[in-house]
């Protein structure tokens, strides 16, 4: 993703309609600091006090170490039962700090197979999630993600079970506990209009849709939960497969391959597939009117792109032609330094309005109608397919991981096409230590600049050779799974010995880099 001036944790609503024109402010802010590029100074977080998103019987705490409240709901069908219930009315967590009430523990998921039969308003749908998973200890109940819809039904294994709300969790009751080890098929059917996780005053996070315009998917961090119930954090990463009915002459885009495209009685259904494992913020939707452009990569790789439109209406089929066929180069070029492409196909999709920000959406980048022409933002959401999509964060305090490795991206995008391969390391005094940076401060530009500018420190001092071995083992290494900083400065000591770890560790911590 680029950098955003300021984040907060997302924890309120936002109409949809605020949402798109916030985001559109965002891109003055954001086109000055471009993908990784600012030079200098920290923005300062606003200090919004979000609104509650669900439920009809609500209760507001404070986060630890937030000003923002969450609300608790109780949703219980006729008939349930609710004993147990008070012991368990806040969202359980996966144990991140930066985001406490996101993700679960217990379990790990397999695939998502996500329905949406989306409304002639292109933003409210009806929907199916089946949610395929591996028990890693027993469970009395089962936790999921999930901010606001409504949930009719939801069974595990087939048999339906009690469901409620706990804070941000959709909590379902088998009637038996759930042993360690088992394969479980959760299927949960649910609907409503998505109302995006956020800020009045930082946008809107998940799907954002404009009644009769159409949607879009943008969830780093934490908004995937707004549009359907997942373990929403990195560290559980699944395959996820898509079908999604429109209107006719609606387009209808999502990760992966396209798998196919049906039209029945006025309504015209999209499947698409992502084979490979997808951190669930990574996971996109597009629904409006939409062209393909198509293409082929290093090796055959297929590339497909959707532009709204008004773009393609803009900027003249040759035009959006142009930027494009880039892509192919692009994937040359940075293969040549990470290693393979690992996925089976990329694009990118170009919503019809400014976002202010890209994000690395696995397999086709998600672009605003601003930044979408920029080389540079094109090779920063690229890089992230090595570095972020494939290699994934184990937890969000190393976010540098993937931002310093996709503006490094950058910089070797340029180097390999006659540019300079980034600042001189002496502008790494401008900004504080990337690692750790706080969940208020994931996107400042310390994370971007000071993370790349430590690559770059490490590549001169260990050479071209050894820094390259270390950029392609790890993302051979931990490919499609996940790590850490101290995976990567175990690899650094492996290949560069351990002065060059020590670098690498003072430029991620020390208040100044050496």
């Amino acid at each position: 993703m680029l950098p955003r001036p300021e984040i907060q944790r997302r924890r309120g609503a936002v109409s949809p309609t605020a949402a798109v024109g916030m985001l559109s402010v965002m891109s003055l802010v954001l086109v000055a600091c471009g993908s990784g590029l600012a030079t200098g100074g920290t923005a300062t977080g606003a200090d919004a006090v979000p609104t509650s998103t669900t439920g009809t019987t609500t209760t507001s705490r404070a986060t630890p170490g937030s000003s923002t409240t969450t609300s608790t709901s109780t949703s219980v069908p006729e008939g349930s039962s609710t004993s147990g219930q008070a012991q368990n009315d806040e969202a359980l967590g996966i144990g991140d700090d930066y985001f406490p009430d996101t993700g679960n523990p217990g379990y790990d998921v397999t695939s998502y197979d996500l329905t949406f039969d989306v409304d002639d308003d292109l933003v409210s749908f009806d929907a199916v999630a089946k949610i395929a998973l591996t028990t890693t200890e027993t469970l009395d109940e089962l936790h999921l993600d999930l901010d606001g819809l409504e949930v009719s039904k939801a069974t595990i294994d087939g048999a339906e079970v009690p469901h409620r709300r706990a804070g941000l969790d959709l909590v379902l009751t088998p009637e038996e506990p759930l042993k360690a080890k088992a394969a479980v098929a959760v299927v949960v059917t649910y609907g409503g209009t998505p109302e995006p996780r956020g800020s009045e005053v930082l946008g809107g996070l998940g799907w954002i849709g404009t009644p009769g315009e159409g949607s879009y998917v943008v969830s780093e961090p934490d908004g995937a939960s707004n549009w359907f119930p997942a373990n929403d954090h990195p560290s559980d990463k699944a395959r996820f497969a898509f079908e999604i009915t429109v209107p006719e002459g609606v387009e209808a885009v999502a990760n992966g391959t396209r798998t196919g495209e049906e039209t029945k009685g006025g309504r015209t259904t999209w499947t698409w597939s992502a084979r490979d494992p997808m951190a669930t913020y990574l996971a996109t939707v597009a629904i409006g009117q939409y062209t393909f452009f198509e293409g082929q990569g290093p090796g055959g790789l297929p590339l497909l792109s959707a532009v709204a439109d008004e773009v393609v209406e803009d900027e003249g089929k040759a035009g959006v032609e142009a930027v494009l066929g880039q892509l192919s180069q692009m994937v040359t070029v940075l293969s040549q330094r990470f290693g393979p492409y690992p996925f089976e196909t990329y694009g990118a999709i170009v919503v019809g309005q400014p976002l202010g920000f890209a994000l690395e959406t696995q397999t086709r980048s998600v672009f605003g109608s601003d930044l979408w022409g920029e080389p540079v933002v094109q090779a920063h959401e690229l890089a992230h397919q090595w570095y972020g999509d494939s290699v994934s964060l184990e937890r969000w305090a190393d976010i540098w991981l993937n931002e310093g490795f996709a503006t490094m991206g950058e910089w070797l995008w340029a180097e390999g096409t006659g540019g300079r391969g980034g600042p001189p390391l002496s502008s790494g005094s401008a900004f504080g230590p990337p690692l750790n940076p706080g969940p208020d401060d994931l996107f400042e530009p310390a994370v971007y600049q000071r993370g790349g500018l430590t690559l770059k420190a490490l590549r001169d001092a260990v050479g071209d050779a050894k820094f390259f071995q270390i950029m392609t083992t790890w993302a051979a290494d931990h490919r499609l799974a996940n790590a850490t900083t101290d995976d990567f400065l175990a690899l650094v000591e492996q290949v560069g010995g351990a002065q060059a770890k020590q670098l690498v560790n003072a430029w991620l911590t020390d208040p100044k880099p050496p």
